[in-house]
């Protein structure tokens, strides 16, 4: 795999082939980023040329070439909107597209057409392309061997003909060992544009994780932008993943396409067919010669040799036509490119779920800084209401000053402990008046979003905590006869530990509160067991508890000891 991927992403550019290489500097990072692509020959007004890299199949040799867009077409049989797609200067979605003589591949950075005899990519400096060109000549001369072997076959197979299948079986049908020349194109292709995305999935994970994690520890503007940025990146990549993913699913899923895409097999079939009109002409004309010859033939009833050649070739021609419908119509073997489309699909759906993960990831995480903030938010409130409190008995004060600074005459100016005694009368009621507020607060509308903190911390540990954990007696209900105040005293609550105790219809064991619903129980407040028979008992009389009662056959209760 590492050694895939370093002929796959290049680290620099290779000098085995004879390109335009002189003029590329890779970047720092040994990779240029997928924004633009640096073509060669780009066309310019008034020129329609275009410079082309031409990988060839036989011999595995590149070379630059300069054509025109209307000859790619003719060549290639293309048509306009095709060629667009291969356009450095339009930002075109994934595509492979299977036509009647070429493949049209738009994969990333890889924009090739894909012939039975070629391979033809726009000339650039981008490092991928290059790289895509060198690991194609290597796999082509490697292999060198067993196309010739395999070409060698199918000449034997069309000359004996279908007299032994077994032979031709052999040598006549393409195997996953020696694929097809469009074929091994077509894998390199989607070998890159995989690695390529799967390698940026790995380094956007490698970089957001952390990242991440030091959000949730620490808050501030620079985490934040940082994790905007992350976010987008994160969104660009898994949107051209899912698109080279559904490209190949695609492709999968019609049969059609598939077969469509044996370019050598289509070629071969063609040559045999014109082939055998080419023999059928010679021996019309070998016949009309000896026929010239034993006995003249009359000039009006015989129709010149030109024309009895074009309808030869007419009749040839639709003989092929009508083969090439026959064979297209009939079920194509088209199992080698389905499992090279399927090795690639593993390989990009992978890459897709890392993405999936990391999105996953980055919400958890808004999730829980929401969280933060809304707690912030409410300590904000919290820290105004005391305020606000703390107003109310300055203004106290202010009522009293107001009230002995009327101009009328009354007694208590007369005595010069008055003031003392009002001052501190007025002290000790605003303090008084402070403290009552505090404990109301404190008793009852804190209660409430505490309430909220701790069932929304039993929603998110309902998932993790399994049945048996913090159960007190056994899982059907309290045994009888236990002394579950014995047991409260001995041991240790804090915030957030929860006791289960589950009720059972069959034991009719109940759990009660003397409050309704949800509330704060005082001292006084007990639990019921039914099927022992005695009192309630109360649970560590020393401590304040919460509790949380529900319904229906089998009903939870949660005990919390209270924080202050």
């Amino acid at each position: 795999m590492a050694d895939l991927k370093e002929r796959l992403l290049p680290p620099k550019p290779a000098s085995a082939i004879n390109l335009r290489d002189a003029s590329y500097r890779p970047s720092a990072s040994g990779r240029q980023p997928f924004q633009g692509v640096d073509v060669l020959g780009l066309k310019k007004r008034g020129q329609g040329l275009r410079s082309w890299i031409r990988v060839d199949a036989a011999t595995g040799d590149s070379q630059v070439i300069e054509v025109d867009k209307f000859t790619i077409m003719r060549r290639c049989d293309l048509p306009a909107r095709d060629l667009r797609l291969l356009d450095p200067l339009f930002v075109y979605p994934s595509t492979i597209l299977g036509r009647e003589k070429a493949i049209v591949v738009n994969l990333e950075q890889i924009r090739c057409i894909i012939t039975a005899d070629e391979v033809l990519l726009l000339n650039s400096l981008d490092s991928y392309v290059l790289q895509y060109v060198v690991e194609l000549q290597r796999r082509l001369k490697a292999a060198g061997g067993g196309e010739v072997w395999q070409s060698e076959g199918a000449e034997l197979n069309r000359r004996m003909g279908n007299s032994n299948r077994s032979l031709g079986d052999m040598f006549g049908n393409t195997s996953p060992d020696y694929l097809p020349f469009e074929f091994r194109a077509l894998e390199v292709a989607l070998e890159a544009a995989c690695t390529f995305l799967d390698t940026q999935a790995a380094e956007l994970e490698i970089e957001a994780y952390p990242l991440l994690d030091e959000l949730t520890s620490k808050i501030s503007t620079l985490n934040l932008e940082r994790v905007r940025r992350l976010k987008s990146r994160l969104v660009a990549l898994t949107r051209r993943v899912q698109k080279v993913r559904d490209e190949i699913e695609q492709l999968m899923d019609d049969d059609g396409d598939m077969a469509e895409m044996y370019l050598t097999e289509k070629k071969r079939r063609m040559d045999s067919l014109f082939s055998v009109g080419d023999q059928s002409v010679i021996g019309y004309r070998s016949n009309d010669g000896t026929q010239s010859i034993s006995a003249p033939v009359s000039p009006v009833s015989s129709p010149p040799e030109s024309r009895r050649l074009e309808k030869t070739v007419s009749l040839a021609r639709s003989l092929a036509r009508s083969s090439m419908r026959s064979s297209e119509s009939g079920t194509e073997n088209i199992e080698e490119l389905e499992m090279l489309l399927e090795a690639y699909f593993v390989v990009i759906d992978s890459s897709l779920n890392k993405l999936t993960s990391l999105k996953e990831y980055i919400d958890d995480t808004e999730d829980f800084i929401n969280i933060q903030l809304d707690n912030v938010r409410n300590q904000l409130i919290q820290f105004e209401l005391l305020l606000t409190t703390a107003t109310f008995v300055v203004a106290i004060f202010g009522v009293v000053a107001g009230i002995f600074g009327m101009n009328f005459m009354i007694p208590l100016f007369d005595n010069p402990s008055a003031f003392t005694w009002v001052l501190s009368i007025t002290g000790v009621t605003g303090i008084i008046i402070f403290c009552s507020f505090l404990w109301f607060f404190s008793t009852q509308m804190m209660s409430i979003s505490r309430l909220i903190i701790y069932l929304l911390l039993i929603a998110a540990a309902a998932t993790t905590v399994s049945a048996t954990d913090h159960i007190v007696g056994a899982n059907r209900g309290w045994n009888p006869g236990i002394n579950y105040t014995l047991w409260a005293n001995n041991h240790t609550f804090y915030v957030g530990d929860f006791i289960s105790f589950r009720y059972q219809k069959t034991q009719y064991n109940v759990i009660e509160v003397n409050k309704t619903g949800y509330d704060n129980c005082t001292l006084d407040s007990a639990v019921g067991n039914w099927s022992s028979g005695k009192d309630f008992i109360l649970l560590n009389e020393s401590q304040r508890y919460y509790f949380i009662c529900g319904t229906g056959g089998c009903f939870n209760v949660w005990i919390w000891r209270d924080a202050l």
